[in-house]
This record gives C-alpha cells, structure tokens and sequence, in this order.
C-alpha cells in the first residue's frame, strides 16, 4: 500500500505515514503519477514525487515523460528535457527527436549536444553544457564546429575542440594546412621559422645546380652514338627508370591510402622530384598563398624548354656554328620532358586530385588541403591553370610522340631524312630495340594512366588500388614479353622496379581501412576472378584449337645443315614449290624454338626430305628432326650430295651416338633419347630410306631440276597442282650466250654457289626483265665452259656482270678471268656479291695464289683489277636468312643494275675502218659521215694502257657469241653509234638468235611468294611484266 509507519509493531491509527511513491497527510495518502516516486516516506504534497532514471517531469502534462530515443537521466527527479543525455557515442543534434551515431570525425562524450554549441570551447564544461570534440587528423572551425575536415597528416590536427591544431600551424586554414606567417612546412609535418636569408639562396642554388644538370644532359644525349659504351647506357637507362619510379611514387602519395612510416616519410623526402618546391622554402618569399606555388609549379616544364632552347642557341652561336639547333632542341628538350613526364602531368592534374572529406564537407585538394574544391574561387583559378599546362606542354608533347612513333618507319625508309629522324627523336627510340620502337610511346601511356588514376575515382580508394595495380601488371606484362630495352640489366630493373611498386601498393591496401568499401571491394574481386576464369577458358579453347583447328599444312620439311647447304635448300624449296603448288618449309627459318619445329614435323608435314652433307647428321637439330620424323612414321626422302660420308653403324649405336652428334642442344630436354636418335639415323643410312644423289652429270642448275624431278616421281599425284600457263622445263643446260644479256657469274661445280646464284637471278628477273630484253644468264650453266675469246666477248657484249662471290671464287680461274675482262671495260657495270663462306683476299692472294694461276704479267692485270672490285661496296646475300631478307639483298642488286645499255659495244673498235669484213664481232654497213670515234676498252685484249687489239678481231662467225649491228651516218646520225640486235634501229635481221625466243627455250618458274615485281594470274601462274615465265637467256 500506500501506508506505512516510523516504528514496527506500532499499535495507533495515528503512526500511519505515507509509503514511498506516495504522498499526502496521514492516513490519507495518494499514489504518485505514474513512473513517477517519491525519494522517502511521509511526503506531503505532490511536489515530493520525483520522475525515475530516463524519465521527466513534464509541467504541461503533470506527467512522467521518457526522454527521447536513446538518451536517459542521470538519475530520478529530473524536471526538463536538458536533463536528458545521450549516451557515449551518440549525440543530440538540434531539434532531433533522439540521439544519433557520433558523425564521423568526431568523438561524442556522454551528454554531447548540439545546442551546447557556445560551450565547445569551454575547458571545463558542465554535465547539460558538453559539446562534441574532434577525432585526431580531423578539424572544425570555431564559427562551424559541426563541419568536419579531413586534415592531410595526422600530425597537423591532434583533434579535440574546434579549430584546434598542432603548434605553428595556422587555425584558420582549413585542415590546419598551412603554417603561421613566418614559417615554412617541413618534411615531417611540423613548421619551422624562416631563417634569414636562407630560403633565397636555397632557390638560387636549386636553379643553378638544375641549369647545370640540363647542360649535362644535353652534352650526354647528344653525343655521338658510336663513341658511347653498352655499360653508359646502360647506366644512363636505368638512372631514367630509378627517376621515373620515385615519381610513380609520388603518384601514390596522391592516393587516398593511408602510408605508414617510414614509406610517409620517404614520399615526403622526394617531394621534390615531383616538383613540389614547398621543400625549397618557398612559403618564407612568397608566403602560403596556394594559388602562387601552384603556378610556380607548373612553369617549371616550360622554363626548362626556354632554358634548353637558349644554352643550344649560344653553343650554335658560340661554340660549335655546326650544330643541328633543331635536332639538338627537340632531342634534348624531349629527354627531359621523357625523364619528368610523370610529375609534370601529375602537377598539371593537380587540381582535379581530391579526397572526401567527412559528412557534406565537400572535397580537399591533395596537395593544398586548405583549398576546397569545385568551391573555392581559388580551386576554379587552378583548374584553368592546369588546363593551360596541359594544353601548352601535355598535349603537345603526346601528339609529337605519337607522330613521330607512326611515322617512325616512314622516317626509316626515307634515305634524306633518316638520320635526322633519328638524332631529333633519339630519346625516343635509341634506348630501345629497333623492333621495339614504339614501347616510349607505350612508357608515356601507362604513366599519364597512372596519374589519371587518383584523379578519376577519387571516391574510392579501393577502386584506385585495384587500377593502379591493373595499369602496372599489364605494363609489366608487356614488358617482360618484349624486353624493349638494349641491354638485359636495363630490362631487369625495369621489371624489379614495377614488381616492387606492386608490393608497395599490397601494403598500403593492408593499413588502410576501406570503411564501407566492401560492395566495391567485392565487384571488384569477382570482375577479377570472371577475367581470370575467361582467360583460362580461353587459353584451353586455344590449345584446343591448335590441336585440332586446321593450322598451316607443309607438303615438304627440307631438313639440312645451314652452315653448308643454306642456299641449296632454299633454291630447292623455290623449286619445289613453284613445280607442286605445294607449301614447303625449311627448318632453318625456326632453329629458335625447337619444340615447336618438332610439333610442326609430327603434325603438319606431309614428307620430310633431308639433304645429307657432311655435317647434316651430326647437328642436334638435324637429328632430332630425323628421330620425330622416325618416331611418327612420316614419309622421308634423303638427297646425298658428294660431300656426304655415312657414319658407321658402330658410331651410331646408342652408347656412342651422343659423342658422335656435334655439341650443342641436348635432345633428352625434348623428349628424344639417345636410343630413339641411334636407331632414327641408322634408318636414315639403310636401304630402307629412299636416296637421291646430286647428278655429277649435270651442270648448274640442272643438277637441281634433277633432284626435284626425282622428288615429284615420288610425290602422290594428288599432292601436284601444276598450272595450265606453266611450261614444262626438258632442261637447263645452255650452249651460247646471247647478246645483251646480264651475266651472272659464280663458282663452277660449287652446289652452294651455284643455289645462291639461282635464288639471286629468281628474285630479281621480274625486275630486269623490264629494261633488259634479252634477260640473265648465268655462266654455270653453259654445257661447256667458256674460255678465252669467247668468255670475253660474253662479257663485252653483255648489258652487266654480277658476280657471285663463295669460297673459293679467288681461286677458280674462270671467276678471276670474268672479273678482269668486266673490270676492264669502263662502262660495263659489274656489282660484288658476297655469300657468308667468302673471304676476302689477303697479301698471300696477290703475292702468291695469281702466280700461280696466270703467267706473271696477266697476274699483275688481274690483280689489279680484282683490287680495283674490292674498292666497291659488295652486296652481302646471306643466303642463311631469312626470305625476306633475300628480297631485300635482292633489291639492292637490282638497283644497281643499269636501265639503259652499257654502251661496251661502241668500245669494241677504236676505228671502224680497220675491222676485216671476215670479222664475227660486228657486222656493220657504214654510210656517209666520217669514221666513227675511238672507244675505250681496258681489257686485256684491247688495253687502254697500250694491249693488243688483235684478240677482238680474230673471232669466227661460228663463235657462241657473234653480233651483228648497223652504224648509220650522215645528219641525225650519233657518229660512231653502234646498234645492237636486240635493240636495232636499222638492222638487216641476219643475227636470229637474238630474235623471239622459240618454242626450245628453256623456263626456270618463280617462287610464288618472293619474286620481285611479279603477278599472280587467276590461274594460279607467276607472270612478269613482261607476259613470259622465266626463260634461260643462255640458249
């Protein structure tokens, strides 16, 4: 009840008092309101009742009240709402109804309000009277307490009241972002006094010690390449790589992550390379104004040009007037601008990099927090600022990189402007492989999408890792893939360098606290795990595609040793494929990877043919080639040429074979055992395998148009697809020489020389075909060799000479003897070409191998005249490379050529007068007009040096190289004009072998793939501009 008394056991009616939770006189007491009592007993009046814990008493309502949602009293009898406070964590905002969560950056002590907004200053604030304090790193001002300020470093804002910050920084900036007037930033966070004079000569000695490192670097980058060392550059490009990784860095300070020490002090330290001049004291002569130190920042690209531009000017004027000014600006200029690109997009993007601040507080820039962005005046001025840089100095220097790496190869082919092509963009390409020209293009890409990074999801922080991440995976992808750079230390430290980028960024993804970033973090990881599981998806799909898809099929795999049947094999496979239609493939165009070469024997050939010389078997390759097509039970054919000795069968048994084949790759890595390759080559050396044997009965050419007629007797009949236009060829031997056409000389009975000759004519006869009516000739595959007279008349009345320099050449008589007849005649062009096995001569050639082939005064003239070829720049015809190589060589032969007649025929005679009418040499009418004027011919039948003209006058008309001609006087008349057959003007037609070629002629058909100026009919048949295939001009 309601009553109680004083004393137990009282006996009086009187002795009754009101209960607790009750209140009145006596014996007539009242229950006190609901969720309301009284603190004792015998209270007397309804003011006694007092409201419980986490209640009021309302005045209007007479009534207990709850105090809003989640708030409560600090104890009973509390009479006002004020008397409600919230709990740790949570705070009353104005006009709420309840308590919310603490808003971030901000710690809220029991009993926080917002209506106690004048008291957030106060030291000692009362219970109703406590206000909302600052978490460290974060600030508010005074006048607006509740908007809340990330601040950049947790050491300039240590939280609690409002406009609280660290000493010596300035509580009015925003984020105690900037020193007290007077005083500098430092790089661990603090402000120090200006000093005197000292930040000054700080600026003027940065100044100075840059403008001495760019006249370093333009002495460095524009010196002669070939006085600079593999090592120095080396050393050059890797400084480049270190530079470019501190401003990647520099990047990632930029990204809203949190770095902990020492990675905070060291990005800190290099401000600098970034071209933060905060570092230089800059605050100490032009104050803390942001605005001033950021365009400071960005006229330091374009002073570096104007710098650049005027030191190269005064060395023109001054030093050297030889300088390439342009060349040597744009070279040195790009350099640095390559070298600093980083920082200079990232100073230009600088504006658009901001983080969030808290609540709706907007943004802060990274690197002037003080600044709020998409606000302030102040961040809408930088923003122009930085477009202006970008379109002054970013864009450009993109757009001249990019058109100058288009072009690159354009620039390449043009003989004029090759070299400065080069020199102006050396920064560009030199540092690179030739084939990798482009990957500067590809460096200055992934750093402007490094810098775009931060300032596109500025958001997420998440997402920024995961994209810078991406961007330095993918580049060191491709680098790894192309290894651009000239040098292996070079592509190591560019490799380690974004390897170890990778990991910094792995720890700054572990010391920061994403917040509400787990729906990103989870998109993210499963768009990765979708992209990881499509590529494997795709890279099975691919196997097994290359395994069962329809790949390219060869119909012959020519299997040889290089070193000794290069050109053979590559001659044969024209052959072959010109006669078959059908695809052949020569091992040497893929020694690299020898398993694919393996998989393309056991899946893609139809028959191997393997051309035995004396090394053939003995080469690694070459054996395991033999072994694969033995292990599969492919078909194989062997040729065996004259230098080809079979092993013994005790040399090839399986505990001897490994000591037999030459050093080199090791089989067993492939799969191939010693076993398996001993029984593969004592195959190859049976009966069971079918041999051809190079013809000793054949000569030049010929000897190869045996073998591939023996080859396609052994081809199934549906392996051939000869053309309709395509004539058969009955032989290739020839018997004279016809006049005018181009001689190809090389080494009689030298099968290599001989391929490499026939490849050469192959390649260029479309070509000379068009000014050369008569066509090529190649002197190996006269029936007889030419000697004397008639070799020498061969080469007189020729329109050129090629000769076809082997090993060997400077000994074989015939060779010398063509080279001293052609060298002898002043307009008759005659071209060197070198195979890889020739020598050039030595002392011992002149002084004692001519002795001995020639009588001592035709030694004399042959050596000089061979001397006299040697002071030509030869063509090198490397016949071990690839096909289009070959064309390219071919080309260069074909330049060479003269596209008009050498005019040797008018050096025939000095005085047509004194030539008998019984003479084969040149048959003539004379009509008016006096004589003819003298030529010359230095030969050593006709010498200028005073020889015997007799040797010319003496030839029968039976000789393989009679002419016959017509010389015209009177007016219109060239005096001493001789015309040639070929080309008469008004000739008597006596001279039929230089009329149509007829139905005998023979025709030597194109290699389909490679011939220089042919066309392709319908039909599948080669033609030349011409309308004919390629007829044998030696008839």
């Amino acid at each position: 009840g309601l009553h109680t008394t004083e004393a137990i056991a009282s006996q009086r009616i009187a002795d009754c008092i009101c209960a607790v939770g009750a209140y009145g006189n006596g014996g007539d007491c009242k229950q006190c309101p609901l969720n309301s009592t009284t603190t004792g007993v015998k209270s007397a009046g309804a003011s006694a009742c007092e409201c419980e814990a986490g209640l009021y008493m309302s005045s209007s309502f007479g009534r207990c009240i709850p105090c809003p949602s989640g708030s409560t009293t600090s104890g009973s009898g509390k009479t006002n709402v004020a008397a409600c406070l919230c709990q740790r964590g949570d705070y009353m905002p104005l006009g709420s109804a309840g308590c919310v969560e603490c808003p971030e950056g901000m710690k809220c002590p029991s009993g926080s309000n917002e209506a106690n907004a004048e008291f957030s200053t106060a030291v000692s604030p009362s219970e109703d009277q406590k206000f909302l304090e600052l978490a460290p790193r974060y600030w508010a001002s005074v006048d607006h307490p509740m908007t809340v300020f990330l601040c950049k470093m947790e050491e300039w804002c240590p939280g609690g009241p409002p406009g609280t910050c660290s000493r010596n920084r300035n509580p009015q900036s925003v984020g105690c972002a900037k020193c007290l007037p007077g005083m500098y930033p430092g790089s661990n966070g603090g402000c120090h006094h200006c000093v005197g004079g000292e930040a000054p000569v700080l600026i003027v000695v940065f100044i100075l010690v840059s403008v001495a490192a760019m006249g370093l670097i333009a002495f460095v980058v524009n010196r002669n390449i070939l006085l600079q060392q593999t090592a120095t550059t080396t050393c050059i490009i890797i400084v480049g790589l270190t530079v470019a990784g501190i401003q990647t860095m520099g990047v990632f300070s930029n990204l809203s992550v949190r770095w902990v020490e020492p990675l905070k002090g060291i990005f800190n330290a290099l401000a600098l390379v970034t071209l933060d001049l905060k570092i230089l004291k800059v605050d100490c002569v032009v104050g803390s104004d942001d605005m001033w130190s950021f365009v400071l920042r960005q006229m330091i690209a374009p002073g570096c040009a104007v710098i650049i531009a005027v030191m190269i000017l005064l060395k023109k004027l001054l030093r050297d007037p030889s300088t390439q000014y342009s060349v040597e600006t744009c070279n040195t200029i790009g350099t640095i601008f390559q070298i600093l690109f980083v920082s200079i997009v990232t100073s230009a993007l600088t504006p658009f990099i901001c983080y969030k601040n808290p609540g709706n507080s907007g943004y802060s820039m990274v690197t002037s927090p003080s600044v709020i962005c998409f606000v302030d005046n102040k961040h809408e001025s930088m923003v122009l600022v930085g477009i202006f840089t970008s379109i002054l100095v970013v864009f450009p220097f993109l757009s001249l990189v990019g058109h100058a790496t288009l072009r690159h190869t354009n620039f390449i082919n043009d003989d004029a402007r090759a070299d400065e092509h080069l020199r102006k963009f050396r920064f560009l390409f030199f540092r690179y492989h030739p084939s990798c020209y482009c990957f500067g293009l590809l460096t200055l890409t992934r750093g402007l999408l490094l810098c775009l990074v931060p300032a596109v999801a500025r958001e997420a922080p998440s997402v920024q890792v995961v994209a810078m991440g991406c961007v330095l995976l993918i580049f060191l992808l491709v680098q790894f893939y192309l290894k651009p750079w000239r040098s292996v230390p070079a592509n190591m430290a560019d490799g380690i360098i974004a390897g170890l980028m990778l990991l910094m960024l792995l720890c700054a993804a572990m010391s920061t606290n994403f917040g509400d970033a787990d729906v990103v973090i989870g998109i993210l990881g499963a768009v990765l795990f979708v992209l990881m599981l499509a590529l494997v998806l795709g890279l099975v799909g691919y196997g097994i595609q290359w395994r069962f898809g329809k790949r390219p099929f060869y119909h012959n795999f020519i299997c040889h040793h290089k070193a000794d049947a290069a050109a053979q094999a590559r001659f044969l496979q024209i052959m072959l494929i010109q006669r078959t239609r059908r695809t052949v493939f020569i091992d040497s165009d893929n020694l690299t990877n020898l398993d694919e070469l393996f998989d393309i024997i056991r899946c893609r050939v139809g028959r191997v043919i393997v051309y035995l010389t004396s090394e053939t078997l003995k080469r690694p390759w070459c054996a395991g080639e033999i072994t694969v097509t033995f292990c599969t039970h492919k078909r194989l054919t062997a040729i065996r040429t004259p230098s080809f000795s079979a092993p013994t069968s005790d040399l090839l048994q399986p505990d001897k074979v490994a000591q037999y084949l030459a050093v080199g790759t090791n089989l067993a890595e492939y799969g191939i055992t010693t076993g398996a390759i001993s029984a593969a080559l004592q195959w190859i050396t049976s009966k069971e395998v079918a041999m051809i044997a190079l013809w000793d009965v054949e000569v030049g050419r010929s000897r190869f148009r045996r073998i591939v007629d023996e080859l396609e007797m052994t081809m199934p009949q549906q392996s051939l697809r000869p053309s309709k236009t395509m004539m058969s060829v009955p032989s290739m031997r020839a018997s004279k020489v016809k006049k005018g056409v181009l001689l190809l000389s090389s080494l009689a009975g030298h099968d290599e020389a001989t391929a490499a000759a026939g490849i050469l004519a192959q390649k260029i006869w479309a070509g000379v075909s068009e000014f050369v009516a008569a066509g090529i000739c190649m002197l190996v595959d006269m029936q007889e060799h030419l000697e004397g007279r008639a070799l020498r008349m061969a080469v007189v009345r020729s329109h050129g000479v090629v000769v076809m320099l082997s090993s060997g050449s400077l000994q074989s008589k015939e060779q010398l003897q063509v080279i001293s007849y052609a060298m002898g005649l002043e307009t008759l062009t005659v071209i060197p070409v070198t195979m890889p096995c020739f020598r050039f001569p030595t002392d011992d050639f002149y002084i004692k191998e001519l002795p001995a082939l020639f009588e001592k005064d035709e030694a004399d003239l042959v050596g000089g005249r061979v001397h006299r070829l040697f002071k030509r720049i030869a063509v090198s015809f490397a016949t071990q490379s690839s096909n289009s190589v070959l064309n390219a060589q071919a080309a260069e032969v074909l330049g060479r050529i003269p596209r008009s007649a050498s005019g040797t025929v008018n050096a025939l005679t000095k005085d047509l007068d004194d030539v008998d009418d019984d003479d084969a040499c040149v048959s003539r009418s004379v009509t008016g007009g006096e004589s003819p004027k003298q030529g010359h011919l230095d030969d050593p039948g006709r010498q200028v040096e005073g020889g015997s003209e007799e040797d010319f006058r003496d030839v029968d008309d039976d000789d393989d190289v009679g002419a016959s001609g017509s010389v015209t006087g009177g007016e219109g008349a060239q005096e001493g004009q001789v015309e040639e057959p070929a080309r008469q003007v008004e000739g008597s037609g006596e001279d039929t072998e230089f009329a149509e070629l007829d139905e005998n002629d023979d025709y030597l058909p194109f290699n389909l793939d490679t011939s220089m100026g042919e066309r392709i009919l319908d039909g599948g048949a080669t033609q030349t501009s011409g309308g004919r295939a390629w007829p044998l001009e030696c008839s």
